[in-house]
């Protein structure tokens, strides 16, 4: 979808993001380059000019870090863990998603990550913070590229990590503020981790997710297209 008025396009849009991600990875040969061998993890996903974005920490790549098959096309992203299946039936379910959960096309917002590398790291599996901030800090220009660049209304941040790399950003005025920013639950530990009793892939609790996603579809003037 293009955008409505004198702003970028898609195409403009996407092509000016892979630049930015280029020049960061240029910069910072120490980071894990994924992208010859999964050109398709872009660690952005749908329409950036939606009013509704989710962000993510980090892209990963599946169950220990080897997708099946890897990652050729971008839609085959946040489609390859149980998780990522609970993500995408909720947004279908709440009208961000047209077509099928796991079907091309269709986006009715957009999905990206803070940090555009793989993080298949021990500080991330053991939950450490401080490394993590650091490496949001490394990607914080594109971010504040692609906020400013599309002026989403509403960010919904993917689970408590998400939300707090993103604080910290926002707390050093590295990236803008959206009008609304909502949390939701990962659904990362909601697949994966027992919560207040219940054990995963609860019932209850895949039901409480999906109807976060649904209210956040109802207060933003989305309609299930």
């Amino acid at each position: 979808m293009d955008k409505d008025g004198a702003g970028l396009h898609l195409r403009d849009y996407e092509t000016a993001l892979a630049a930015h991600v280029n020049g960061v990875f240029r910069a910072n040969p120490a980071l894990r380059d994924h992208r010859a061998e999964h050109p398709g993890l872009t660690a952005s996903l749908g329409d950036p000019f939606a009013p509704v974005w989710f962000l993510a920490a980090a892209p990963n790549l599946g169950a220990r870090g080897r997708p099946k098959p890897p990652l050729a096309s971008p839609d085959a992203q946040w489609n390859t863990t149980p998780g990522d299946q609970v993500f995408r039936a909720a947004l279908a379910e709440a009208g961000f998603k047209a077509g099928g959960p796991g079907a091309p096309g269709g986006w009715r917002c957009y999905v990206t990550a803070l940090i555009k590398s793989v993080e298949d790291s021990p500080a991330r599996r053991e939950g450490k913070l401080a490394p993590l901030l650091a490496r949001a800090e490394t990607w914080a220009a594109v971010l504040r590229w692609q906020l400013e660049a599309a002026a989403p209304r509403w960010l919904v941040l993917k689970g408590d990590l998400a939300a707090d790399l993103f604080r910290h950003l926002v707390d050093r005025a590295a990236v803008p503020l959206p009008p609304h920013v909502e949390r939701i639950e990962s659904y990362t530990y909601l697949a994966g981790r027992r919560q207040e009793g219940a054990e995963a892939m609860h019932p209850d609790r895949l039901a409480a997710y999906r109807r976060s996603l649904c209210t956040i579809a109802r207060r933003a003037g989305m309609a299930p297209g």
